[in-house]
């Protein structure tokens, strides 16, 4: 569900992560074209490519204003938590305190707009 107001509000398609997976099993989603099969890359010692890219970064930065935790939003990535510290460091860390700027904003122009 917040996934479909995150992808309404901002116009970037979220992955969709079906509610009956299990909870061992791996959601299946990669922001390319291709599917990776997880289990078996990592059973396997593949390396498991990322290419970070404006659309994902505006996704990890929109996920992050709203409150997903690290573990949330490499999942649905498709990446591991190191991994995406590594990359979107500053989506990360700049998400939240630009969006209280943002609602901030907003305020200070409904209360002064009379």
């Amino acid at each position: 569900m917040l996934l479909r107001e995150i992808e309404n509000m901002t116009g970037i398609p979220m992955p969709n992560i079906s509610k009956k997976a299990k909870k061992d099993s791996w959601v299946k989603y990669s922001p390319s074209s291709e599917s990776i099969d997880l289990p078996k890359a990592i059973a396997s010692d593949a390396k498991i490519s990322h290419e970070p890219n404006d659309k994902v970064r505006k996704q990890v930065s929109t996920m992050a204003a709203y409150g997903l935790i690290d573990e949330e939003i490499a999942s649905i990535c498709g990446i591991n938590t190191d991994e995406l510290k590594k990359i979107y460091a500053h989506e990360l860390s700049s998400a939240s305190p630009a969006m209280v700027a943002q609602v901030a904003q907003s305020l200070f122009k409904m209360a002064t707009d009379c």
